[in-house]
């Protein structure tokens, strides 16, 4: 395959980093907030690339709640954020998402609940079967094993090993991190005992079953990344120096094993404040490939990336802040990060890892869509639910960057036979009317995709009312925002530029 290198926003402007006036202008969800961190990243059974965040306006508040958002299949933009999960008065934190590709693709959605007074387990989970469409109820671990010290917080990483054990990540005590583990998928829990070098470890299997785990953040042998294995399910760890620089606040660094057998490890050159150990002269963000395991790693630098979010550390280098990342069935690897202005996606292939050249870095470029006609037949594809009634159906074609993308209309239903989504779509771009129903039948939304990039996104009420009006240029508000109550009077109207509130 050829080289293939993709930057988009992964969320919109407003909310991203936006002020409580700015967020309630153009209609979002009142849970929906400005700080939006430490993301949680799979590929769902059918082909979208799920995501899901807390949203805050200060980290450990109770409102903190997940919202979640997908880039679908063969769309070339993801979907705008909504309300995914709320426990009332709780902090809802650090979501981890894993697919499990040997049990017909079940997802699981772990969090915690870190500062809840008394009571709270370790974590939590949900589970889908149908895409993240629909989840189960709250489920709670049953611990068979003492449970040593942690915090309620899963990272960003989980996997099943040889022998059916699925391990999840989660910080530990301090400096530390730790692998629960199930042997019975989920019925029963234990602490696997050891602690590994770093708080917020990202860990990926190796092939002869050990189990690395590269930093996270908060240690360092020397100034540089804590490496750490075990051999023995996470009950003890060998600890040495990586070649990577140590990362520090808000950093978390990603590890992946990808389809070729290749490792991919992503993170950042140096801590905030542009501090690195001697010999390390890059900056900015990488990714590096191991073919061996992790003894020895080919780094190269990720352009498109961008600086903290804060403006008092924007002269710094640029940063990954929190990333999570994943590889699809269709080879892409997807990374994701936060703590910029906004939280970005990045969309590559092995190809481009292991070429010698770093490509455009032109930001402008970066975000265009590498697509401009179509290389093969439009396609026409229909699912349906249990019973036999439409669930779905759209149409699309490869176009000439290699990818499937969506062509012509899309329709969706609920399964009570009522339209659910209408889209129509040119190389996976949304054109015309885009509508989104309710299961009962009215109206939620609809959003008018103009030929210039500008789009108008309406918002109704229950009774067909207007609720809000923006438009958008790409993904951020730009120009008017009006709202109205429920009785149709003018509540608010507002300008925007580039996103920003005036």
């Amino acid at each position: 395959k050829d080289p293939y290198f993709r930057k988009r926003h992964l969320l919109p402007t407003p909310p991203e980093n936006s002020s409580p006036e700015a967020i309630a202008a153009l209609g979002f969800h009142p849970s929906i907030r400005k700080h939006n961190h430490s993301p949680a990243l799979d590929v769902c059974p059918n082909g979208d690339v799920f995501l899901v965040i807390y949203t805050s306006n200060f980290e450990y508040e109770p409102g903190v709640s997940l919202m979640a958002t997908r880039l679908r299949f063969g769309q070339d933009e993801w979907d705008f954020p909504e309300p995914m999960f709320d426990t009332p008065d709780v902090n809802d934190h650090a979501p981890l998402l894993f697919t499990d590709w040997s049990r017909s693709g079940r997802m699981y959605l772990f969090w915690g609940w870190p500062k809840m007074a008394a009571g709270a387990y370790p974590f939590q989970w949900m589970t889908s079967d149908d895409s993240g469409a629909t989840w189960s109820e709250v489920h709670f671990p049953q611990f068979t094993s003492h449970i040593g010290p942690h915090a309620r917080q899963p990272i960003n990483t989980a996997f099943r090993a040889d022998d059916g054990t699925i391990y999840v990540a989660s910080d530990a005590e301090k400096t530390n991190s730790v692998l629960w583990l199930t042997k019975d998928d989920g019925a029963t829990w234990q602490d696997s005992g050891g602690r590994s070098a770093g708080r917020h470890t990202t860990f990926a299997l190796l092939k002869d079953g050990t189990i690395l785990g590269m930093g996270g953040k908060s240690t360092d042998i020397d100034g540089f990344m804590p490496r750490a294995i075990s051999r023995d399910g996470g009950k003890t760890w060998d600890v040495s120096k990586s070649p990577f620089p140590a990362l520090g606040v808000n950093q978390r660094p990603s590890l992946l094993r990808l389809q070729s057998g290749r490792l991919l490890f992503a993170g950042d050159f140096q801590k905030r404040g542009n501090i690195a150990p001697a010999g390390i002269t890059n900056r900015g963000c990488y990714v590096a490939i191991s073919e061996n395991d992790g003894v020895t790693w080919r780094v190269k630098k990720l352009p498109g990336t961008q600086p903290h979010e804060k403006p008092e550390y924007q002269n710094d280098p640029d940063t990954l802040g929190y990333s999570a990342m994943r590889q699809a069935p269709n080879g892409m690897i997807h990374l994701v990060t936060t703590m910029n202005s906004p939280c970005l996606h990045f969309e590559f292939n092995e190809a481009w890892l292991i070429s010698n050249e770093s490509g455009n870095t032109i930001d402008v470029d970066l975000l265009r869509s590498t697509a401009t006609k179509p290389v093969a037949p439009n396609q026409k594809f229909e699912e349906t639910f249990a019973d036999g009634k439409i669930k779905a159906r759209w149409s699309g074609t490869v176009a000439n960057d290699g990818r499937f993308l969506l062509e012509g209309e899309g329709q969706w239903w609920f399964a009570n036979g009522r339209p659910h989504h209408e889209s129509n779509y040119e190389l996976g771009r949304k054109i015309g009317t885009e509508s989104f129903w309710r299961q009962d039948g009215t109206i939620a939304w609809r959003r008018e995709h103009k030929p210039d990039g500008i789009s108008v996104w309406t918002q109704f009420w229950e009774s067909g009312g207007k609720k809000s009006e923006s438009h958008w240029r790409g993904f951020k508000a730009d120009v008017r925002a009006r709202s109205w109550d429920r009785d149709g009077k003018l509540n608010s109207e507002a300008e925007f530029r580039d996103g920003l509130l005036r």
